[in-house]
């Protein structure tokens, strides 16, 4: 049903006047006994009014209202608004600090409070006099203010947000907005006048203005409960007692309310909002309340008041592992964006824009942020943006998922992770009810990724088994290293999960106890050694891992350095590529022979088997993150650097190095199919090694060439380049700012290249004049370097049968070259965080994740093509045949 928009252009005190009018002796709050009718209710706010009035005068300005849950607090909301004012919640337990901040902040022209927070509000005040007793009302008039001029544009409030992204901020709105979010409600939900609603939260949460104004607009009943004062436990009982027939609470409260073993006959609607719901709540909301009963799990925010809204019933069971926050409400245009404010494809996450005409104004005497959070201004219709922290997605048919706010997204030891997919994952391991994840330091510069969690049963699942569960779905970056299994989440006065009060977690062993695992053989227990000395600890397990004790990149390299002092043998971190614990350490050494020239990555099954080829520094530790990313049915091998045989002679070139690999990977599997992929260097062997496997009658299922250039003269380099760009400007139809970006990023790009292929040229030329010279030890990885660039530099491809896959950060670039000499050339575009191919590394966080699902998808089909599989799963990733040369 359409809303009635005459009933919004209005105050809240005249359409608060039309339902005294029409339910006079209807009972508006019933709080602890007492019913309180709204003709009581109505004479007691005037009364407040006139109090305020008589105070400080009729002119708009800010009141404090530094009460607790009750009907005290109701009758102070509507006496300010009566008085011309705008209201300003102020919750005693947040303590004197943080209210003087909230007061020096909005400045308001008086506090009304009572006897239990007379001493606080003074303290605030100060010596300012502006403290308003509610007890000294009760002789003023009950009439209501003649000299009311409140408009439907007139302010209502400033409500101060949590500070859960940042330092509170004051989020200000005028009277329809307020009575507009309470039709909007009521108008979804069906709510009328003989419902009787649950008010838990205090007063200073937004959440509450919804249904304050829902209830008291529709003449219904409202029932407060001191969540603070009478405990979670009693809640159940109390609602049963007061026949509430509309529950609204955020999640953390409502598992509370579950874990009595009470039913709720009278309850005809559960509203679910603030936080994330988790299917666990649904399927309990399933089994404990009456059929008929409806769930409403909704997304709002105190800018924008309720923006979606999912309704589910007691029936059938939920199957889904997302509770999305549903579909589309009246007068809330809401779309994903990125953080340029362009719209994303359906099912990619963003940030979570909304359009409409009845947003808050702003965030109170912050115009910089106001203009940052409300950007672009009024539309022709009236409509503003608000482009929100909130993290969400759109599934094809309009309905919304919340993905978690913003800052969410957060990077550890330089790798970036996000903590809402690590707690979606956890989550949803059987053994874990709900989880939480966050990043400490407690030591200074110790950083840890620390996993909290709910048991789902009475047993605590050991950290062991969860790290290795997340290992199947999550890079090893985003798995925790610390596991800390509570009973209960530590919450707010409100009831929103406090991170701020989560424990630290104390030392846990990351192996069994147990005498199979510590190191056993004197191998092991060096390797062990090392892994101590370098990570500062005393105690490492067999199979403890190098990452999951806090090891990265730095002191991997510490690691291996470690190794050649105490074993004795220069080792590449190629050691590392395959799994990086004690055990699979020492077993790689036993069985690598002399000879071997691949490290093996990944354990498959009947998958056709990858091998990735190095890139121009000689190793295959890049490709350790998109190799786990694959199936687990595929075996995946890695083919380092290797020199050439001695007494080979002559000068050594890409081709003979490809020749060498080809031994490698036959050495590995001695018959196709193969797919065989590289990046930047490695994907132009990659391309020479498939051309000499088909030359050789090999089946190569693909060659792949991650973000590798075709390899042309220089000139002819430099002026395609410029050309494409130029073609570009001149064909796009993007704004001039799109366009200027553009050219920035090209030139940077151009200038970055330049100077790549300046070097390279001075190095070969060093090579050449220096032809002869030794090279110390100490520089091999250097000479490995300038090697493989003298091989790059002087390779020219030729035509290669058979399927070759050129991927490509999005806007792909030199690909006609590869046109020209394959049979076969299909290009898949990696999306990138901001459009930047120059500063994007395919392989690594976080564009690898994309990347390994478009390659997972395209090795399913490759699979069934070779026979190794049945076709009824295989997906087809974004591929695209590459246009003809011109």
């Amino acid at each position: 049903m359409p809303l009635d928009r005459s009933r919004i252009e209005r105050s809240i005190p005249t359409a608060f006047a039309a339902v005294v009018s029409e339910h006079p002796d209807r009972v508006a709050i019933a709080d602890l006994g007492q019913e309180i009718s709204y003709r009581d209710l109505d004479e007691r706010s005037n009364r407040i009014a006139n109090a305020i009035a008589n105070a400080v005068g009729y002119s708009p300005a800010p009141v404090g209202i530094l009460l607790g849950q009750g009907h005290e607090t109701i009758a102070a909301i509507l006496g300010v608004l009566k008085a011309g004012k705008f209201y300003v919640p102020m919750e005693p337990a947040d303590g004197a600090d943080s209210l003087r901040r909230i007061f020096r902040d909005c400045d308001p022209q008086l506090i009304v409070t009572t006897a239990a927070h007379a001493e606080l509000a003074t303290r605030i005040a100060g010596d300012t006099g502006r403290v308003l007793d509610i007890r000294t009302t009760e002789g003023c008039s009950t009439q209501r203010i003649a000299q009311e001029t409140t408009s439907a544009d007139s302010l209502a409030y400033i409500y101060y947000t949590s500070g859960s992204t940042g330092p509170p901020k004051g989020v200000y709105d005028c009277h329809r907005n307020v009575l507009h979010n309470a039709m909007r409600y009521s108008n979804n939900l069906g709510i009328g006048p003989d419902d009787r609603h649950s008010l838990i939260q205090s007063p200073s949460f937004s959440g509450v203005v919804s249904t304050i104004f829902c209830t008291l607009l529709e003449g219904g009943t409202l029932c407060p409960f001191d969540l603070r004062r009478r405990g979670i436990g009693g809640m159940a009982e109390w609602l049963n007692a007061e026949k509430i027939t509309v529950f609204h609470s955020v999640p953390a409260i409502f598992d509370g309310l579950l874990s009595t073993d009470a039913r709720f006959p009278a309850v005809r609607l559960v509203r679910l909002e603030g936080d994330r719901s988790y299917p666990r709540h649904v399927q309990q909301f399933q089994e404990r309340f009456e059929a008929g009963c409806l769930l409403a799990n909704g997304l709002g925010c105190t800018e924008t008041g309720l923006i979606r809204q999912l309704k589910l019933g007691t029936g059938p069971p939920f199957r889904e592992s997302v509770v999305p926050v549903g579909y589309a409400i009246e007068d809330m245009h809401v779309s994903v964006v990125d953080d340029n404010g362009i719209e994303v494809p359906h099912g990619e996450i963003g940030r979570i824009a909304v359009r409409s005409r009845y947003l808050a104004f702003g965030y109170w005497q912050q115009p910089e942020l106001t203009a940052q959070a409300f950007p672009g201004g009024e539309d022709a219709g009236g409509s503003r943006v608000f482009r929100s922290s909130d993290l969400g997605c759109l599934r094809a048919d309009g309905c919304l998922e919340f993905h978690g706010r913003i800052d969410t997204l957060r990077k550890i030891r330089g790798r970036s992770i996000d903590l809402n997919e690590i707690e979606t994952a956890l989550s949803g391991l059987p053994a874990v009810e709900q989880a939480l994840a966050m990043i400490r330091e407690d030591t200074p510069g110790d950083q840890q990724l620390v996993a909290y969690f709910l048991a789902a049963s009475g047993e605590r699942p050991d950290p062991g088994s969860l790290r290795r569960a997340l290992a199947g779905t999550l890079e090893r970056p985003a798995i925790p290293s610390q596991y800390v299994c509570l009973d209960r989440f530590p919450t707010t006065d409100n009831g929103k999960i406090d991170r701020g009060q989560l424990p630290a977690p104390s030392p846990q062993p990351l192996h069994a106890a147990d005498s199979e695992a510590a190191p056993a053989t004197a191998r092991q227990n060096a390797i062990a050694d090392c892994f101590s000395e370098v990570l500062g600890i005393d105690e490492v397990g067999l199979h403890d891992s190098f990452l999951d004790l806090g090891g990265d990149s730095l002191k991997a390299t510490e690691l291996l350095l470690s190794f050649t002092e105490v074993l004795g043998i220069a080792y590449s971190p190629d050691l590392l590529a395959a799994d990086d614990t004690v055990a699979a350490i020492d077993r790689n050494l036993a069985n690598r022979s002399a000879h071997e020239r691949y490290v093996q990555m990944q354990a498959g099954g009947n998958g056709v088997p990858v091998f990735f080829i190095h890139g121009p520094r000689g190793h295959v530790l890049s490709y350790r993150h998109l190799a786990r990313l694959l199936s687990s049915d595929r075996a995946v091998f890695g083919v380092p650097y290797s020199s050439p045989e001695p007494g080979a002679g002559g000068a050594d070139c890409l081709e003979d190095l490809a020749r060498r690999h080809v031994r490698a990977i036959r050495q590995a599997r001695p018959e196709g199919p193969y797919i065989v992929a590289g990046e930047c260097f490695g994907g132009l062997a990659a391309f020479e090694i498939a051309r000499q496997l088909h030359s050789e009658g090999d089946y190569v299922a693909s060659a792949v060439l991650i973000d590798t250039r075709f390899p042309e003269r220089f000139v002819k380099q430099v002026a395609g380049r410029m050309l494409r760009a130029i073609n570009w400007m001149r064909g796009s139809e993007s704004s001039a700012t799109e366009k200027l970006r553009f050219l920035l990023r090209r030139c940077k790009g151009l200038g970055l290249w330049l100077w790549h292929e300046f070097e390279l040229r001075r190095i070969i030329t060093d090579d050449e004049s220096s032809a002869g010279t030794g090279v110390q030890a100490g520089d091999e990885v250097d000479a490995v370097v300038d090697e493989l660039r003298s091989m790059e530099h002087r390779y020219r491809p030729r035509p290669c049968p058979g399927e070759v896959v050129l991927v490509c950060p999005e806007n792909p670039h030199n690909q006609l070259g590869w046109k020209r000499v394959s049979e076969s050339l299909r290009i898949i575009e990696v999306p990138t965080a901001d459009g930047d191919s120059y500063d994007t590394h395919l392989t690594e966080p976080p564009a690898v994740s994309g990347l390994g699902r478009l390659l997972r998808e395209r090795f399913r089909r490759l699979d069934v093509e070779a026979g190794l599989a049945d076709g009824a799963d295989a997906e087809t990733p974004r591929c695209v045949d590459a246009p003809a040369p011109h």
